[in-house]
């Protein structure tokens, strides 16, 4: 158990889990397809062929998009602190301080 958080385990899960979407995906286009027939000919082939994967390629679209937001964002605060931590962000050489600003 890593209780000190120094290991980052969150690109795994989001992979693990879009990974597992793929089926999970498919076995609701099943149901899906299953519950059309159910209705009528028309509405089986309709979420066969139509609905069916236009539900699953823009869901696993968005969910692409979603993973690949919270990873920049992740990455983005890990060079942040690594920044902060290296000091570089703080070097000034030769800089004037900044001015306060005045109030009102």
């Amino acid at each position: 158990m890593d209780f000190g958080f120094t290991r980052v385990y969150t690109p795994g899960i989001l992979k693990f889990i879009y990974f597992m979407s793929v089926p999970g995906l498919l076995v609701i286009w099943g149901a899906g397809t299953g519950i059309g027939f159910h209705y009528g000919t028309w509405w089986g082939l309709g979420a066969l062929f139509v609905a069916g994967p236009a539900l699953f390629i823009g869901t696993m679209m968005n969910l692409r998009v979603i993973f690949e937001v919270i990873l920049v964002g992740m990455r983005a605060a890990d060079d942040l602190h690594a920044m902060r931590v290296s000091g570089a962000a703080l070097t000034t050489k030769g800089a004037p301080a900044p001015r306060p600003r005045p109030a009102g």
